[in-house]
């Protein structure tokens, strides 16, 4: 038996009836699995935990693509944030859902030849249970880089990493610099190289895969973006 489930069990037999209990983040959730039977008790869970408050669409974490060259340089995007989804029975994510923590595209030069960012990273999903039943979409794919601005305009923004595996596109239009490498997706774990210009700024190269991982007996015929670990 693992520690986490040795623990919760050992939480669970202090509960009283009546008792309001605020269950955190991490291990305080499986306690609720694990009330004695015949014990009555109130549970009052964080905001984060599923059915409560409002999900973000897409998870997003703090280390960002790499920032252009040049004067006016633009930002990377920013990486995939984390999400751990964990439970006693079974997690089912059905058709025309998913769970994303993906990158988000890098904005383009903003000034005359500035380079442009790199699309972000993608992040970290790991879902836990006996069954996972996966109908949907699991993504965890990079962002595309930003055009680089030409001599007049600044370029295109990355497209964000999509929720499927088709790779995020780099920012590309005709009248700006050097055009943005695609995020990575599906089998392809790195984003794809910018292209420079002769005399305008570089694109930003395409963000690259996170991980996703999946502990438990796996049935359905979703995507999973990129592969699970």
């Amino acid at each position: 038996m693992e520690p986490q489930i040795i623990i919760a069990r050992r939480i669970a037999h202090e509960l009283k009836p009546g008792m309001l209990v605020n269950l955190g983040i991490g291990i305080p959730t499986l306690v609720a699995n694990y009330v004695p039977e015949g014990i009555h008790v109130f549970f009052q869970s964080e905001n984060g935990l599923i059915g409560t408050g409002t999900p973000p669409d897409v998870a997003r974490g703090g280390c960002p693509g790499q920032r252009g060259a040049n004067g006016g340089g633009s930002n990377g995007g920013a990486s995939g944030g984390a999400v751990w989804l964990f439970a006693n029975g079974t997690i089912d994510v059905r058709a025309g859902g998913g769970v994303r923590a993906t990158g988000a595209g890098a904005d383009g030069g903003q000034q005359a030849n500035a380079g442009a960012g790199g699309g972000g990273s993608g992040g970290y999903l790991k879902l836990v249970a006996g069954t996972l039943k996966i109908d949907g979409t699991l993504a965890a794919n990079g962002g595309g880089g930003g055009e680089g601005g030409n001599g007049i305009n600044g370029g295109d923004s990355g497209g964000d990493g999509n929720l499927s595996a088709t790779a995020a596109n780099g920012g590309n239009s005709i009248a700006s610099g050097g055009n943005g490498g695609n995020g990575s997706a599906g089998g392809q774990l790195d984003g794809s190289n910018a292209s420079g210009a002769a005399t305008s700024g570089g694109g930003g190269g395409g963000g690259a895969a996170g991980f996703i991982v999946l502990v438990g007996t796996r049935s359905g015929a979703g995507v999973v973006s990129p592969g699970a670990q």
